[in-house]
Formats: structure tokens, sequence, C-alpha cells
């Protein structure tokens, strides 16, 4: 058995950072688009991580930087679902003129975009993310994949649970939606997006 040296001098989050910054950038590169959305998060990991070192050691800092840095993605990732659900239902009601249609039909159309969004939050995080990228943001399912370290048959299954669930809560919902016409929803309102 060999003795531990107490003189051994344990990793700072600083040194970690330093010796393994390339590695976080190629690791957040891989999963944002924009370089200062990179410099943004690498920023935000180095920073948490330093603050949790001045509250006591951290056993092995290059990991603590990895976790953080995929903690903040997720974060990211889910604050832009919420952002795209909302920008839909935006999007919604302004492309409505009250003059083209009816009190009756801008309400139902509301209520229906209100059922869609609500039935969005369901969906599995992972599952609902491929989906709002793929039918909001209008990515390539390789692009996603990628993006989120999966297989694009993975994508592909986690677009057709979406639309199904989607499908099967309108249908709940009194909107006998066929997933065709779930799609032609979605689809609308991508349209209007761009």
């Amino acid at each position: 058995m060999t003795p531990i040296d107490n003189n051994t001098k344990r990793q700072t989050i600083l040194e970690a950072f330093v010796e393994h910054r390339s590695i976080l950038i190629s690791y957040l590169a891989q999963k944002l688009n924009k370089p200062d959305d990179i410099d943004d998060l690498l920023q935000d990991t180095f920073l948490q991580a330093y603050r949790a070192e001045m509250k006591g050691d951290i056993n092995s800092p290059k990991s603590y930087l990895f976790i953080i840095a995929r903690n903040l993605l997720s974060k990211k990732f889910a604050k832009q679902a919420k952002n795209i659900v909302q920008e839909i239902t935006d999007v919604e009601f302004r492309s409505i003129k009250s003059t083209d249609i009816s009190i009756e039909r801008q309400l139902h159309g509301k209520m229906k975009m209100s059922i869609l969004e609500e039935a969005i939050k369901t969906l599995p995080p992972q599952c609902r993310r491929v989906f709002l990228l793929r039918k909001i943001y209008g990515l390539p399912q390789k692009k996603i994949a990628s993006k989120l370290d999966i297989s694009v048959s993975t994508v592909e299954r986690h677009v057709t649970i979406a639309i199904n669930r989607l499908s099967a809560i309108m249908s709940k919902k009194g909107y006998n939606q066929s997933k065709a016409n779930v799609k032609t929803l979605v689809t609308n309102t991508e349209n209007r997006l761009k």
C-alpha cells in the first residue's frame, strides 16, 4: 500500500481551467452555434467553479468544470425552449387581424395554441428539446443529434413521440387532431417565426 503524500498539491480550479480550456471550448462549440454563447458559458463555468472552490476544496476540478458546463447548457436549452413556446404564442396572436377573422375564430385559435403550448410542456425534457429544435428552430436532424450528443435515429424517435403525444393531448381536449394536423399547426407557427 502506497502512503498518501500530504505534500502533494491538489490542482485548483484556475489551474484546471487553464489546462483544459481548449477541451471545454470544443465541448461547448459542439452544442452551441454562436461564439458569444460559447464565451459566455465558458466564463460562467469558471466563475461558478471558482466560487464553489472558495467555499471548500474540490476533489476533481476538471470533472467539476465539465459538470458545471453541462448544467449551464441544460439551463440554456431549457430557457430557449420556454422562450420558443412564448414566441409561438406571441406570434400566433400578433398575426391575427381582427378584421380578417371573427372574434369567435380568434378565441378558438388562441385556445388551441394555449392547449398546444401546455401539451409541449408535458413532453419529457429531452423529447421537448428535440421537438422544439426540429419543429420550431427548423434544425436538421444531424445538427440536433450532434448538438445533444444523441443519434439521428433518437432524434427521429423523439419527434415521432412528441407528435403522437401532442396529437393525443389535442384530441383529448376536443381538437380531433390527426398527426398531420398537429404537424401543420406546428409548421404554420414555424413559418410565422421566420
